[in-house]
């Protein structure tokens, strides 16, 4: 595809490897030039659980927009479904409020405009946006500050200052510190969970300090942990962020969630977010049916079992491997990606590289998915 006219993402790929163009889907993963291929992150970070053969959420959405294909909260306009999807998300999550948005760099982008407000609203102005480093909270100039994620801003970001998890302590206890940024649990970091004594002890902090806790949920939540939300509740964030799969991966969809503490100082005052597509319907919609989907077909109660078959298989493979929900993380030698797809894998843009191999099981994975899974990476790897 030498004279695609598209330069993103092929600019890098135009010297280094071969663009792909994909013939069409199976239920989880895709058919490329005649290949079949399981895609371990079902559609990047998990954003499919229920796999890509859903067609009764498009045909659900597609129906809905026939109706009512736009509320824009730029005129101050809404509907009966943004409705609804606000109260579940209300009762879903223990009180948060919900702000929508279009991509989990658009939620993350939000949760800081809205820790901006809160202290300008109580007199007084902070601007120190804290975060862990080489942690991932999204694509655009801000978000990928916040991490230091220098391949992609080239250069530090103003007012972000991203620590080590030893600093990030004493970090919260400055006067400048507006907000820290964690994610619920980093696969950029491999999936190395800090301890419940540390999230306690940081939680604390913050609220000591009134510095704005926002928890990135966007790559966990939506049912990789057996409920919707990717984090235990005790973590109380002051403000957390969802999308990927939260709307089944159909519809583009974020969310920035937030708490009573938050919302009682910002609620006067005027918050520009969003705007044109604030309520992107599609996303509503098939959030909408997404969780209807997990209530009546029961599949949250498919988690444990899912996660037990994978942890059986991947021992008796005898890999090492960490998991949070049902992402793993498989230590691995160094592999290249062509041979991960001689056998029937698409790997996915976070493996190139490394030394590890991080996929997203689906939801709803059986026992032909785990032949297919076991069989392609006993080739790939060279393991029994």
């Amino acid at each position: 595809m030498k004279n695609l006219k598209l330069l993103f993402p092929f600019n890098y790929n135009y010297d280094h490897s071969n663009a792909r163009k994909i013939d069409n889907y199976t239920r989880f993963g895709f058919v490329e030039n005649g290949k079949d291929l399981i895609d371990l992150s079902l559609g990047s970070c998990g954003c499919f659980l229920l796999g890509f053969d859903r067609k009764d959420i498009i045909h659900y959405v597609a129906d809905k927009m026939l109706d009512n294909p736009f509320a824009g909260g730029e005129y101050m306009t809404t509907n009966q479904a943004v409705i609804d999807l606000t109260n579940k998300l209300y009762d879903i999550t223990g009180g948060y409020r919900s702000i929508f948005a279009l991509s989990g760099s658009d939620a993350v982008e939000g949760a800081i405009k809205l820790a901006k407000i809160y202290h300008e609203a109580k007199g007084n102005p902070r601007h120190t946006i804290l975060g862990v480093k080489n942690s991932y909270h999204g694509s655009t100039y801000l978000t990928s500050g916040i991490g230091q994620l220098e391949y992609m801003t080239k250069h530090p970001v103003e007012n972000c200052i991203a620590l080590n998890q030893e600093e990030l302590i004493d970090a919260v206890k400055t006067k400048t510190a507006c907000c820290l940024v964690m994610e619920t649990c980093s696969w950029n970091k491999g999936l190395k969970q800090y301890t419940k004594d540390f999230w306690r002890e940081l939680r604390q902090t913050c609220r000591d300090h009134d510095v704005i806790f926002i928890l990135d949920d966007i790559a966990m939540c939506g049912g990789k942990t057996g409920k919707f939300v990717g984090f235990d509740t005790e973590l109380d964030p002051d403000i957390f962020t969802m999308g990927k799969a939260l709307t089944g991966g159909y519809f583009p969809l974020s969310a920035t969630l937030v708490s009573d503490r938050v919302n009682e100082v910002v609620k006067h005052e005027f918050l520009g977010h969003g705007f044109t597509y604030t309520f992107s319907l599609s996303g509503i919609y098939s959030t909408l049916k997404y969780l209807e989907i997990l209530e009546t077909e029961d599949l949250l109660n498919q988690y444990t079992a899912t996660v037990d078959t994978a942890t059986r298989l991947f021992t008796s493979m005898g890999l090492t491997f960490r998991n949070y929900g049902l992402m793993f993380d498989i230590d691995i030698k160094s592999t290249p990606e062509q041979t991960f797809y001689d056998n029937g894998l698409h790997i996915g843009v976070w493996n190139n590289g490394q030394d590890n191999l991080m996929l997203v099981l689906p939801l709803i994975a059986d026992t032909e998915y785990f032949t297919k899974l076991q069989e392609r990476l006993a080739a790939s790897l060279h393991v029994d």
